[in-house]
């Protein structure tokens, strides 16, 4: 559940090595002057001056290179100044990393480019928003269980998911969807990331308020994570976190090694580990821009940022370090982290188009090697969220249709539900 401002842009990356010269560290500081320079060129541009925006997009870059959100602005911005070579190649960059930037964008590269130009951009954008991979469906899961974010599967098979708007975890078997737990029964509001414990045959979901959540208003409510059995549905644990819930929402978990659990909190920018009856603050984020999903790699913590990139987490010194890249790869925008086979795989809905990426890591597991497509814009994937590795294979919530939702729950004007999708990776 991410939303950042507009012209988010994202990209997609076919397999590609890297060398260490290459590599791009950005520091909290680099981060920081960024947003800086960007905010400054966003008020400058509202105050109609379009020169100075963009130089201060420029300056953004150069402090983020390669982010194709900024990428996205200056591409605006020079074609709007009549900086027509600038806007071109701007955009070819975007284009050449896979990205299709938004409408507003494209409307202004081609209403200031020549044609000839244009057509040729506008051909790349197109090839890259095109399907690829393949996936079969595992399950289905009906319209009365309302955005679907989470899933957690047995070792037998038993397949669980979360849900947002209708607030509970449903069993999903034999085409139907079976309501196991209540969260509106509890005052949990809405459940997202699930696990399911195989030493206890216990599910582990968190939960939170949220603007689609019914019946709470920010700040209402309660966020943490709740053991609950997996054949019942009973409440066997509850862990709630101090605080309002427009200050901390548990996103998503994941059970380590030594069946240590682990948390993170998207709007309090932290990670939390169980701890006895308490959650326990295990690493502190404030530069982070919204934790999401969890995984364990060779025995190191991984952590999504929605709007930075993939954190290292060192459980020793209790801190945490973007994993570097090339400036031409990207790994904003993921929600869903997990592993399959040595690397982790990456559920990426901030981008044009959604996809799932596959993530090889250095030897040392503190940069990017390469990145490869499994799979995009497939049948099925309307705003991917969450997913499960198992020795069967890779499930993820194809469909959650976060963007259908508004206020409250309520579906948007003009939009149709679907069922949701559970896709599975060959």
């Amino acid at each position: 559940m991410k939303n950042l401002t507009s012209f988010m842009l994202a990209l997609m990356l076919a397999a590609h090595p890297v060398a260490a010269s290459d590599l791009v560290f950005e520091t909290d500081a680099q981060f920081e002057a960024s947003q800086k320079a960007r905010g400054e060129g966003l008020a400058a541009f509202r105050a109609g001056e379009a020169t100075l925006a963009l130089s201060k997009m420029e300056e953004a870059l150069t402090l983020r290179p390669g982010n194709p959100m900024i990428l996205g602005y200056v591409a605006y911005l020079a074609a709007e100044t009549g900086d027509l070579k600038r806007a071109a190649n701007a955009a070819r960059k975007i284009a050449v990393v896979g990205q299709a930037p938004g409408a507003g964008i494209q409307k202004k590269l081609s209403e200031k480019l020549t044609p000839d130009v244009w057509a040729a951009i506008k051909a790349k954008f197109d090839t890259n928003v095109s399907s690829m991979g393949k996936a079969s469906t595992h399950a289905i899961v009906g319209r009365g269980a309302q955005l679907v974010e989470g899933i957690a599967m047995a070792p037998d098979g038993r397949t669980f998911v979360s849900t947002v708007v209708s607030g509970g975890i449903y069993k999903v078997m034999n085409g139907d969807s079976i309501l196991l737990v209540n969260g509106r029964s509890h005052g949990m509001g809405s459940f997202f990331g699930i696990a399911f414990d195989t030493l206890h045959n216990s599910i582990f979901a968190t939960y939170a308020r949220v603007d689609q959540t019914p019946d709470l208003a920010a700040g209402e409510g309660t966020t943490g994570v709740a053991e609950f059995d997996a054949d019942s549905g009973a409440l066997k644990n509850n862990w709630v976190l101090d605080g309002r819930t427009d200050q901390h929402q548990i996103a998503d978990l994941i059970i380590a090694e030594g069946h240590k659990i682990y948390v993170s909190d998207a709007t309090g920018k932290a990670v939390y580990q169980i701890d006895g009856k308490a959650l326990v603050k295990a690493f502190d984020l404030p530069n982070s821009m919204s934790p999401q999903g969890i995984t364990e790699l060779d025995g190191v913590l991984y952590l999504a940022d929605w709007g930075r990139g993939i954190w290292r987490l060192d459980r020793a010194a209790r801190t945490g370090q973007l994993l570097g890249r090339m400036a031409e790869q990207y790994i904003i925008g993921i929600d869903g982290l997990a592993v399959r086979n040595g690397k982790l795989i990456g559920i990426q809905n901030g981008s044009n188009p959604h996809k799932i990426i596959e993530i090889a890591l250095s030897d040392d597991g503190k940069s990017v090697t390469e990145i490869e497509i499994l799979a995009q814009s497939l049948p099925g994937f309307d705003e991917p969220t969450l997913s499960v590795s198992t020795p069967s294979g890779y499930y993820f919530v194809a469909g959650s249709q976060w963007p259908k939702f508004g206020k409250g729950g309520e579906v948007r004007e003009g939009s149709a539900l679907n069922a949701t999708n559970i896709l599975k990776l060959p």
